[in-house]
C-alpha cells in the first residue's frame, strides 16, 4: 500500500491517538533540511504523525502477536519521542522514519523493555535512542536510509549526545540465527564489555549452553556476514557494539541485540558524511 492510498484521519484514528497520549506535535528538537525531491525533518503536524505511524504499521504490524484496534504502530514511548521522517516533496508521502528518544526527555527507553541497562547508563552520559526504523518497500534503494542518517546526524549534534543506542533486530523465530550472528560479533570484536542482560521474560532459553556448542566455520561466518540484516550491517559500519546476550521480543516474534555506539567511536566515514 502506498501512502497516497491512505485516507484522511478518521474519528477512530483520532480517538486511538488520544488513548495513546499522542497530542504533542511540537518536536523537542527540530530538524529540517532539503535534498532534491526530499525533505528530512522532525514530524511537526498530526497529519505527518499519522502517516508515520501508518508507515510503521506496514512493517511492524505483521509481527504483532495481538493486532491493535487501528492499523497504527504506536506504543507508550511515542508521546515522548521525536520522529525523524523523509518526505517526498511531489507527493507528500512519508518514505521513511526513525523514532528518537533523548535522555533529556525520558527516564527509560524502549530497549529497557527487554534489557537491564542500569550498568550501561551509569557511565553513558547523554543517550539518544534510535528505534522503529522504517523505509517503505518501494524506497529501499539506500537513498532514503541515507537521508534518515543525515537527519539523525543533525539531531545528535543538536542534543550533544554521548551515545546512540537501539535494538538490532532479527525477524525470525529461529534462535540459531541470532546465535550465528553472536559468533560473528565475537569474531569481529564488537561485543560490549558492560553487562546489558535481558530481562527475565526476554531470556533466550538455553543461551549459555548454545554459545558453548561448536562455533560456525570460517566459511559459515562469511555467509552469516552476508545475510546480516541491512541495519545491523549499518550499525557495525558506524562503529556500534552489541550486548553479549540477545533478548526474545515476544510481542513482535523476533530476537534483539542491544546496540550502542559511543559518539567518539563513530567511524571516520560516517562523521565526514553525516556530521
Amino acid at each position: 500500500m502506498q501512502l497516497s492510498e491512505f485516507e484522511p484521519m478518521s474519528k477512530t484514528e483520532e480517538n486511538f491517538l488520544n488513548e495513546k497520549g499522542i497530542s504533542r506535535i511540537e518536536p523537542f528538537n527540530r530538524v529540517f533540511m532539503e535534498k532534491n525531491d526530499y525533505i528530512i525533518k522532525t514530524a511537526d503536524s498530526m497529519d505527518e504523525l499519522i502517516k508515520t505511524f501508518k508507515v510503521r504499521y506496514q512493517v511492524y504490524g505483521e509481527f504483532y502477536a495481538e493486532k491493535p484496534a487501528v492499523p497504527l504502530d504506536i506504543d507508550e514511548f511515542d508521546k515522548f519521542a521525536d520522529h525523524i521522517i523523509v518526505l517526498h516533496k511531489p507527493t507528500g508521502d512519508v518514505l521513511g522514519t526513525y523514532r528518537v528518544l533523548c535522555s533529556d526527555n525520558v527516564d527509560s527507553f524502549y530497549t529497557e523493555r527487554e534489557f537491564n541497562l542500569d550498568k550501561f547508563k551509569k557511565t553513558a552520559g547523554r543517550i539518544t535512542e534510535m528505534g522503529r526504523a522504517t523505509v517503505t518497500p518501494n524506497s529501499r534503494s539506500g537513498v532514503v536510509i541515507n537521508l534518515l542518517w543525515r537527519g539523525i546526524g543533525d539531531y545528535i549534534k543538536k542534543v550533544q549526545a554521548d551515545h546512540l543506542i537501539g535494538c538490532a533486530t532479527f525477524w525470525t523465530e529461529d534462535k540459531t540465527i541470532p546465535l550465528k550472528a553472536w559468533h560473528y560479533f565475537k569474531k569481529v570484536d564488537v561485543l560490549l564489555d558492560v553487562e546489558t542482560k535481558p530481562l527475565t521474560d526476554n531470556l533466550v532459553e538455553g543461551w549459555d549452553h548454545m554459545i558453548n556448542e561448536q562455533a560456525p566455520t570460517e566459511e559459515e561466518l562469511l555467509e552469516v556476514k552476508k545475510n546480516l540484516p541491512p541495519l545491523v550491517k549499518s550499525y557495525i559500519k558506524a562503529g556500534a557494539q552489541f550486548g553479549f546476550e540477545p533478548a526474545k521480543d515476544r510481542k513482535l516474534s523476533a530476537y534483539d541485540f542491544f546496540a550502542a555506539c559511543k559518539l567518539t567511536n563513530l567511524s571516520d566515514n560516517l562523521v565526514k558524511k553525516y556530521l
